[in-house]
């Protein structure tokens, strides 16, 4: 060994040394030893999660610091935020059911990561919801068995804003998110990516449910349906990706009332669905945009179909076959830019009353994205080279 390789040795083993020594220093669960707080609220610092949920009081901030943890809580104060930029619930339940079960009203949860979460029931879930209302803002809920699990609640309301639910589900009874019985589900700005083990991305029992300007797409997940509506109610799922994969194993992208069994949850049961784009994926078995039951037949606008044969869709929608043997070419590049750049749908192609396109729309609060919004400009002009194809040859 020459002097250099010594000199590269003996620091190497003293980086070694000091990962090791810092290793040890901490907890099996990912916490520094010693009183390292979990949560604060206000400059008050708490040794565990559940101690500062205990401790909070009405209209109190509690904020989960920054680290993995593997600790869940029971949260009882109403009015509550709930900051959990940084940090991370892993591998987690409270009480059998979820690694936040939450009983209060009127929570507003920002920026929590959780994953892994699994329970005898096998619905786990990310956040069980047992308070009214609650809403969710840039959290990113994965790997579990279930996103949100909400229960019968009337006159509460569930907001998803701005966050990403993905591979969530369990045998076909727990899904991305599943709302029973509420006043009304609004998801915005979303991405509802690969659910699995035959669960949907969306199920909705509410009275009201609206889904816009977001992402719900099975990719390569083995889920169900994409959104689920089986007691009917008002609902409304406009400009959004919706992408059912090879690998989905229902062949009906949307179901609205097919739970009712002839008769009715809701005095009022209407379906907007418009101005999304629409692709499918799924080369085998029957495939069907939307099928429904004991409702309003489902007002189908504005839209761009993508892998539905014509006959199936109604008029007053863009329908595009874009290479029947195989994978669809342009699905793919949407999918790409769904999973590679998160944020970019809010940018949209726009169908005219016409069927004519339109320029691109964007949704609220739309995120800038330079790398991306180039290769949806390319989607955009493949359409629009498609489009002026059939004019020519009609």
């Amino acid at each position: 060994m020459n002097a250099f390789q010594a000199f590269v040795g003996k620091r190497i083993y003293a980086c070694g040394a000091i990962v090791l020594a810092l290793v040890l220093l901490m907890h099996p669960s990912g916490a520094w030893a010693g009183d390292q707080p979990r949560a604060m609220i206000g400059d008050q610092p708490f040794p565990s999660i559940q101690q500062a949920f205990d401790a909070a009081q009405d209209g109190d901030t509690v904020t989960i610091l920054p680290g993995i943890w593997r600790e869940g809580a029971t949260v009882r104060a109403h009015n509550l935020t709930i900051e959990g930029t940084g940090a991370h619930l892993q591998d987690t339940a409270v009480g059998g059911k979820a690694a936040l079960v939450i009983q209060g009203d009127n929570t507003l949860v920002r920026g929590l990561e959780v994953s892994g979460v699994s329970v005898p029931s096998r619905n786990g879930a990310a956040i069980r919801q047992e308070g009214r209302n609650l809403t969710l803002q840039n959290v990113h809920f994965h790997s579990s068995e279930q996103g949100v699990l909400a229960g019968n609640n009337p006159g509460s309301t569930i907001i998803v804003e701005d966050s990403r639910f993905e591979r969530l589900g369990r045998d076909g009874q727990a899904h991305g998110i599943y709302v029973n019985r509420i006043d009304a589900l609004v998801i915005r700005g979303s991405h509802f990516l690969r659910s699995q083990d035959q669960g949907h991305e969306i199920k909705s029992r509410a009275t009201r449910t609206t889904i816009e300007y977001s992402v719900v797409a099975a990719l390569d997940g083995n889920d169900s349906r994409l959104i689920d509506l089986p007691d009917g109610g008002v609902n409304v799922i406009r400009n959004n990706v919706l992408q059912q994969g090879p690998n989905s194993v229902n062949g009906q992208l949307i179901g609205v009332g097919l739970e009712l069994r002839g008769g009715s949850t809701w005095p009022d049961n209407n379906t907007l669905i418009e101005r999304n784009i629409i692709i499918n994926d799924r080369r085998h078995g029957t495939n069907e945009l939307v099928r429904w039951r004991d409702v309003t037949d489902p007002e189908i606008i504005r839209n761009i179909i993508i892998g539905l044969p014509p006959a199936q869709v109604a008029p007053g929608n863009t329908v595009l076959s874009l290479g029947d043997s195989g994978r669809i070419s342009l699905a793919n590049t949407l999918a790409l830019l769904i999973t590679e750049a998160p944020g970019a749908y809010n940018y949209f192609i726009d169908v005219g009353d016409d069927g004519e396109l339109a320029t691109l729309s964007r949704s609220v609060n739309p995120v800038p994205l330079p790398g991306a919004l180039p290769l949806f400009v390319s989607a955009l002009a493949a359409l629009a080279f498609v489009l002026r194809r059939r004019r020519g040859t009609a």
